[in-house]
């Protein structure tokens, strides 16, 4: 291998991953100089430290001089005695990606030493990160930072970072289910004090709640949101965040629909008022340079119940609608209010796949207004093992154009549920049922219906 070009041994090292890469050139000074003239890989490669391993990358000679570009640290605890530094210094601070996970600083001192010489960082992502000691003072800017990421971070690390100007990306990973899961106030200085920022993300439940908190005291062109509420059970004015992005926010990704009991509001603001350039519902585009898309599919929970009506007004091309019936107290006034009167949003959808996981939750007429709406229904997807008869009961009388039922269920309640489609869905064609009840099933409708096992 060491005969062939220097062109061909890039193309081979661009097949490995991380593991077998690192072997390679701690082997080789030449493989070792070859990886380095390469900037794609010095920025594909992921370099990973951990405490244990530390010691051998320094006394490693094959990859002493290499500038490494992309790093990721593993559970250290930084001190004087930390010989980061010193391994970040034989690498000529090159670093441009660098991810901490599991790093706790035991002073600023720790903290600034280790970031102030990189003078090429572009981003960084902290998880589970903190900083120890009395002293709290904002870490010098670093002129080429764009991205912040501060994933599930302990204590408040933002007053370290309000002099970062250069930086346009901010995100904030919180996943535990909590209304305030972190210091909105520091945050919001912080925020207000990087003049770059223009793109902001807010990812997991824990985060929902920020949205709940009136106005961005910043402009932003970009957002994307994993929800934007937390409360489902009060109003709240969740549209005042919006309003003071008018006029400045072209992009927006949500998740997620916003929860009642003014999604819909929501929603019905976000598509009409905007005037977004780009608007996602996760992979979904609903506007894209600034117009309306051709919707085919829309996914949605119960408590989203209000935004999913109004994305079915504002896109009546949706075919296939996934609902999720989940283990919350809904208002049933607030949902008849929405689902009774007659409509004819879902004049196009054909697909509906209902999720049932409220168990004891259940309220079988709940969405029965839904059901009457859905005249043109061809094909239907259930999936529970509590309350399959009742849903099947409430659908069935008004999907009157069904010809096709995918059923998941336990046996206990097949036989009844068959009886209950035989005598509900005449023009049934194809039923799609577990092992255990394709007998049952062929025995009950014979050569009408093709049965197929699940």
């Amino acid at each position: 291998m060491n005969h062939l070009p220097e062109d061909v041994i890039i193309m081979i090292f661009e097949y490995l991953d991380n593991d077998s890469m690192l072997s390679v050139i701690q082997a080789s000074t030449f493989f070792a100089n070859i990886f380095s003239s390469s900037s794609k890989l010095l920025l594909k490669f992921n370099l990973f430290i951990y405490p244990e391993n530390i010691n051998q990358l320094l006394q490693n000679e094959p990859i002493a001089n290499i500038s490494f570009k992309n790093v990721t640290l593993f559970s250290f605890t930084v001190d004087s005695s930390t010989k980061l530094h010193e391994l970040f210094k034989m690498f000529n601070f090159s670093i441009e990606i660098l991810k901490l996970q599991n790093v706790t600083f035991n002073s600023f001192e720790n903290f600034a030493q280790t970031f102030l010489p990189m003078l090429s960082l572009k981003s960084l992502h902290l998880e589970k990160c903190s900083i120890g000691g009395k002293i709290i003072r904002s870490l010098p800017p670093i002129q080429t930072l764009k991205s912040i990421i501060f994933d599930e971070c302990r204590g408040n690390l933002f007053k370290y970072f309000k002099n970062q100007r250069s930086v346009e990306k901010i995100g904030i990973c919180r996943h535990k289910w909590t209304s305030i899961a972190f210091s909105i106030t520091d945050f919001n200085k912080m925020a207000s004090n990087l003049p770059s920022l223009s793109h902001l993300v807010m990812d997991g439940t824990g985060t929902s709640g920020y949205f709940d908190c009136g106005q961005f005291p910043f402009k932003i062109q970009k957002l994307e949101a994993f929800l934007m509420t937390f409360n489902w059970t009060q109003t709240i004015p969740r549209l005042d965040f919006l309003k003071s992005q008018q006029g400045y926010l072209k992009e927006l990704t949500i998740h997620k629909l916003p929860y009642d009991y003014d999604g819909g509001e929501m929603i019905k603001f976000i598509i009409e008022e905007m005037k977004l350039e780009k608007f996602n519902f996760g992979q979904i585009p609903l506007i894209l340079n600034g117009r309306k898309q051709d919707v085919k599919e829309l996914t949605a929970w119960e408590v989203n119940i209000t935004a999913a009506f109004e994305i079915f007004r504002q896109f009546p091309s949706i075919q296939s609608f996934t609902l999720f019936l989940t283990q919350t107290h809904l208002n049933q006034s607030k949902i008849n209010d929405i689902v009774k009167p007659r409509t004819d949003i879902f004049q196009n959808l054909k697909n509906l796949d209902i999720l049932d996981h409220s168990g004891s939750y259940s309220h079988p007429t709940k969405f029965i207004g839904l059901y009457k709406n859905c005249k043109n229904i061809t094909r239907l997807s259930l999936r529970t093992n509590n309350n399959v008869n009742d849903i099947l009961t409430e659908c069935l009388s008004y999907f009157t154009n069904l010809n096709e039922i995918y059923l998941t269920t336990g046996k206990d309640k097949s036989k009844e549920s068959l009886k209950i489609i035989k005598n509900l869905a005449p023009n049934l064609k194809k039923l799609s049922v577990a092992k255990e009840v394709v007998n049952d099933a062929k025995n009950m409708f014979g050569k009408d219906v093709e049965i197929i096992e699940i």
